[in-house]
């Protein structure tokens, strides 16, 4: 049987796309492209695309003792001076890295967590792109229990307990090491920042920003009306980028004629924050 791929000695001969969805032969790179990166501070093969590794160069057995002895307190330490040093042997942005360090934390609590939560971990696999580029953005903003970049379990925990409305199970948790209480103050974080009820400012920027562009009355209720029925997540952390796009897509859901051009006139409303929190919603969970 010939081989799906121009590297079956590192993917072997029946390979599928990881992604999910998967991608296509013409645009997954370990088909008939260039083909996965070696990161040599680990062994590991990783796709240049997604940043998923997808292969593990052959151990010696001295190497994986010396891997067994790691323990569970150092771990963390130890995988973030491995990152550092993939990043010196690759072209790697610090973004990309930080990327790749969350994908690969995903993959070790569904592997912790699958025989105990399953709905949990299948819904963290499914959306873990998503799930990926809001840790990275509230860590960005320095977002009360999600500054810098240590302690990326919990904070995957805590963004995927917010998309799902609840925790894992209390054994799920126990076996990924990681605390309720540490996971419910993170995941209250992020809820109170997509509350919609009085005092939230959402609806009001949405019909201050709609004020401002000219959009009609009948296009703003109904767009509040739809973002408080819906309350959607978003991975962008910015409000005012947040209700922004809500309004551009709604609008063009009503074939209301807006361009991104007009929300330039918006103060302190960046296009590349509003680009992102319209992708976000283009790209939401799937249950």
């Amino acid at each position: 049987m010939s081989a799906t791929t121009r590297f079956p000695d590192i993917l072997g001969n029946d390979w599928e796309c990881k992604r999910e969805p998967p991608l296509g032969k013409t645009e997954c790179p370990n088909y008939n492209g260039i083909g996965p990166e070696l990161l040599h501070a680990t062994g590991e093969w990783m796709c240049r695309k997604c940043f998923k590794v997808i292969g593990q160069e052959n151990s010696t057995d001295d190497e994986i003792q010396d891997d067994d002895a790691i323990d569970d307190e150092n771990k963390e330490e130890v995988e973030i001076a491995y990152t550092a040093e993939g990043e010196r042997n690759t072209d790697f942005t610090p973004e990309q890295a930080l990327r790749v360090r969350i994908l690969k934390t995903i993959d070790k609590i569904v592997a912790n967590m699958n025989q105990l939560d399953q709905p949990f971990v299948m819904y963290m696999k499914k959306n873990e792109y998503e799930i990926a580029s809001m840790v990275m953005n509230l860590s960005k903003d320095n977002v009360p229990g999600f500054e810098g970049e240590r302690n990326i379990k919990p904070k995957v925990v805590s963004v995927t307990s917010h998309y799902m409305k609840r925790l894992p199970t209390s054994n799920a948790m126990r076996a990924s090491k990681v605390k309720s209480n540490d996971i419910r103050k993170r995941k209250t974080v992020i809820d109170n920042m997509y509350r919609t009820d009085i005092g939230n400012p959402m609806a009001m920027n949405i019909n201050n920003i709609g004020n401002q562009l000219g959009v009609p009355e009948t296009i703003i209720s109904l767009a509040i009306e739809e973002f408080e029925k819906t309350t959607p997540s978003n991975s962008e952390p910015k409000p005012l980028a947040r209700a922004a796009a809500w309004l551009y897509l709604f609008a063009k859901k009503k074939n209301y004629k807006i361009t991104k051009q007009e929300f330039d006139k918006i103060s302190n409303l960046s296009r590349s924050a509003l680009n992102r929190a319209i992708e976000s919603y283009r790209n939401l969970p799937q249950s």
